[in-house]
């Protein structure tokens, strides 16, 4: 197919009233969707656990998302900062325990407010290893939805970054009870005695995590956010 049958369109009607060519009909560019912008919303506590009557604040609003199409997608791998709203300790915690999270800061595109400080994040406890004579506790948590104030819920998969080369808190190996000084020697230096803790290790900690608590969450597949 020719480009100009693609591009090009032909108007009989001006050629014969101005002799000649007629006039080339461009096509229409599409518009841009456009997000208006949402209010910011005001800072979250970990107090603030009414998840409904935030929900009907900003539907009240009349906040609604563009479903067509949407504004912003969070690439696997990416970092999104929560703030905990339970409190977490591997004393009490059990494996499927809900746990509860808001999102810490507002996030635009452009003008586009895809997530706010309302939006809450909703995961559970995967993993809990009581402290044991030699090793601390361990406490691992998933998160798996992203529930917008104005009530869309989108499905996410993320795990949190601990500090650590592995998605959960403590299996810390501990330290014996009993110091020792053990002979050690060097090459061409010759012997000497370096005090170390051998014998029976320490019981291992408790891990406790309070509400208020700032998380990163590392998302392990990609999410699509919708502007407001």
């Amino acid at each position: 197919m020719l480009l100009s049958q693609v591009c090009f369109a032909y108007d009989e009607q001006s050629a014969g009233e101005y002799g000649g060519g007629g006039h080339i009909a461009w096509p229409k560019v599409p518009e841009k969707p456009f997000f208006p912008p949402r209010k910011p919303a005001p800072y979250l506590t970990p107090e603030q656990t009414d998840d409904q009557y935030d929900i009907d604040q900003y539907r009240s609003n009349g906040y609604e998302p563009q479903t067509d199409t949407y504004a912003y997608e969070m690439p696997r791998g990416s970092m999104l900062s929560v703030i905990l709203l339970d409190n977490l300790t591997t004393e009490s915690a059990l494996e499927g325990q809900p746990v509860l999270a808001s999102v810490a800061q507002d996030m635009y595109v452009g003008q586009s407010l895809v997530l706010s400080r309302q939006d809450r994040v909703m995961g559970q406890v995967v993993r809990v290893d009581k402290p044991i004579e030699g090793r601390n506790a361990i406490l691992e948590i998933h998160f798996y939805q992203l529930q917008l104030a104005n009530g869309p819920v989108l499905p996410i998969d993320a795990v949190v970054d601990t500090g650590q080369s592995y998605p959960y808190w403590g299996g810390q190996l501990t330290k014996g009870t009993e110091l020792k000084v053990v002979p050690y020697h060097i090459y061409q230096i010759g012997s000497y005695g370096r005090a170390m803790y051998r014998g029976p290790r320490e019981k291992g900690i408790h891990i406790k995590i309070p509400p208020g608590e700032r998380l990163v969450l590392t998302m392990q597949q990609p999410v699509k956010l919708y502007g407001f």
